[in-house]
């Protein structure tokens, strides 16, 4: 018996049905750009480019009264630039050693100025290392110091309540110093910072005799630089705009003397002007 071929004829979807379907993948459609507005609502960095340059401030402030001592802005992405910070000791020191707000706001004459032949002869309120006096700063440059973080989530808590707090500078017991100038090992590792001082000149006038006057780097005020440096693990922390803060300790007979001082990054957008 004969096979007798059929014929499938294709069918062509009324205009009804077609209508239908655009519909149903515009609903789709719509479906999922809600469903992204919403993610991104929960997550909202995940609408920002993390290589996007963005206004960066770094600051050194002083814990004490929150001045800001150093602040050094650029334009970078976020976390890709970790400059050298540098300040002043004697700036830190303000309104907690022997300095007061008016000596900062003319440092070009503590003791000695430019033209002048001889200093003050006011003698320095002690011996030891302080600011108020030349001699004071001279001494300051050549102490030793060592700093001591704030007791964080990395550290274990004996060793934080060992530590103590800011009336300590953080560094109540010896184990605590992370960096600093000291001729040894500081034991504590893994800072986000090391401290250390800028080269420079050393004695009372920098290899120049007193009687020589200006030539000094103590007799413009400001001689006790130090350069703050980002170590690995800084560059790796997530909260820098919430801010750091450390304790710095002279080493030095008696009482060591200290100053705590807080390192903080600001991020803000670009402003760009009308087209």
């Amino acid at each position: 018996m004969a096979c007798i071929p059929v014929c499938l004829e294709r069918r062509v979807p009324s205009p009804m049905e077609c209508q239908a379907g655009q519909d149903k993948s515009q609903a789709q459609a719509t479906r999922m750009i809600k469903i992204l507005f919403m993610l991104l609502s929960i997550w909202p960095d995940a609408a920002a480019n993390p290589r996007q340059p963005m206004n960066l401030t770094w600051m050194v402030l002083s814990t004490t009264t929150g001045e800001v001592i150093n602040s050094t802005s650029a334009i970078y992405p976020k976390n890709t630039w970790w400059p050298d910070l540098e300040f002043d000791i004697c700036l830190l020191a303000v309104g907690s050693w022997d300095i007061g707000d008016w000596e900062v706001r003319t440092p070009g004459k503590p003791e000695c100025g430019a033209g002048i032949n001889r200093c003050n002869t006011r003698p320095p309120t002690n011996s030891g290392p302080g600011c108020s006096h030349f001699i004071q700063q001279a001494a300051l440059r050549d102490t030793t110091f060592y700093v001591c973080p704030v007791g964080r989530w990395d550290r274990d808590r004996v060793t934080v309540n060992n530590c103590g707090g800011a009336d300590k500078f953080y560094c109540a017991t010896w184990g605590c110093e992370s960096t600093g100038t000291v001729d040894w090992e500081p034991p504590t590792r893994g800072d986000l910072i090391t401290l250390s001082r800028v080269p420079g000149p050393t004695g009372l006038t920098g290899g120049h005799g007193r009687g020589s006057l200006v030539t000094g780097p103590c007799m413009r005020f400001l001689c006790n630089l130090v350069r703050l440096k980002f170590s690995t693990e800084g560059k790796k922390f997530p909260s820098w705009e919430a801010g750091q803060s450390w304790g710095l300790r002279l080493y030095q007979s008696g009482y060591d003397n200290g100053l705590l001082f807080t390192v903080r990054l600001k991020i803000e957008p670009i402003q760009t002007g009308p087209s």
